[in-house]
């Protein structure tokens, strides 16, 4: 016991200098949040970008940091998740700019229509419902060949699913073309070479912009995307879709918890399997009244007379 006592008094002091060398070191770090040049040590790529746009000569802090107290503090703490990366330790943060820094100089964008680079765009309803102008301008103002900015998808998002205008006039001005916005992201994806085996991997409520619910329900059997009742009503429409079309058998298996649709044969043997898995599993796609019309009635087709005698007994009708 003594030996770990004077272990514990010996490791002591060393922890706690350790402790104090990284707060010390943190806090160095953190204060150097005031020097702009501090930036161009780790974000050189960001910074010549920068000064190759529009918004060339302004500090880093103009956007990334708030003047007031909490502001401050609050990107001391953010540059202190970032010290680790100066030993190697990965680290990709996505960068904060508050809505509010933008606007001191891009207020006219919630007055007007904006017209840029063949888009319009009222930025004005993004806005009111929560929209960050980091949401859609992550390239801004930096740029960058893998963040080219808000994709069509996102766009489809309000345009399809809240009834907004559908066409494409509203929002392209000019002749539409494949510009990045499509050969980008999800899009690019989903209609791709691959679109054949890739198309559904795109939020399935914005392809009515340009495809008909018709045309998608040709290929699957059943409306794509799927209903709100889809739940309690997948088990008959499955009898005709091509489930297997988008979905792995794994994905119906873990619900069901055995092999669905069931395969030929399976009245035979599925007391065996209500056995094994419990009544539970058949209740959550058939009603009870469907086990009794055939069990009330002692009706057993494909069970040999020895089975038909067992399962008798352990209902107790031979009592």
């Amino acid at each position: 016991m003594r030996s770990s006592d004077a272990l514990i008094r010996s490791i002591g002091p060393v922890l706690a200098a350790v402790l104090v060398a990284l707060v010390a070191a943190t806090l160095a770090f953190t204060s150097l949040s005031g020097w702009e040049r501090s930036c161009s040590a780790c974000h050189t790529t960001a910074i010549t970008a920068l000064e190759d746009g529009a918004h060339g000569g302004i500090e880093c802090r103009a956007c990334h940091r708030g003047d007031s107290m909490a502001e401050v503090v609050d990107f001391r703490f953010r540059m202190a998740a970032m010290a680790p990366a100066v030993i190697g330790v990965p680290y990709s943060p996505r960068p904060v700019v508050a809505s509010a820094r933008c606007l001191e100089c891009h207020a006219y964008v919630l007055d007007e229509v904006v017209v840029a680079e063949g888009i319009r765009m009222s930025h004005a309803a993004p806005h009111r419902s929560g929209y960050a102008c980091v949401d859609c301008h992550a390239a801004s103002p930096h740029g960058s060949a893998d963040r080219p900015g808000i994709a069509m998808d996102e766009c489809l998002r309000c345009h399809v699913v809240s009834a907004l205008s559908q066409d494409c006039g509203t929002c392209h001005v000019g002749t539409v073309t494949r510009d990045a916005r499509q050969r980008t992201g999800t899009f690019a994806i989903t209609h791709g070479s691959e679109w054949v085996s890739s198309h559904g991997a795109g939020d399935l409520r914005t392809c009515t912009a340009c495809h008909t619910a018709a045309r998608c329900e040709s290929c699957h059997g059943v409306p794509v995307p799927h209903g709100d009742q889809w739940m309690n009503e997948h088990g008959v429409a499955s009898r005709t879709a091509e489930c297997l079309s988008c979905h792995a058998e794994e994905f119906c298996t873990g619900c069901h918890g055995l092999e669905i649709p069931h395969p030929d044969g399976f009245l035979a043997v599925h007391s065996a399997e209500v056995e094994a898995l419990g009544a539970e599993t058949c209740d959550t796609c058939h009603a009870s009244s469907g086990c009794d019309a055939c069990h009330t009635r002692h009706a057993h087709p494909g069970l040999t007379p020895e089975r038909v005698e067992r399962l008798r007994r352990k209902a107790g009708l031979d009592e």
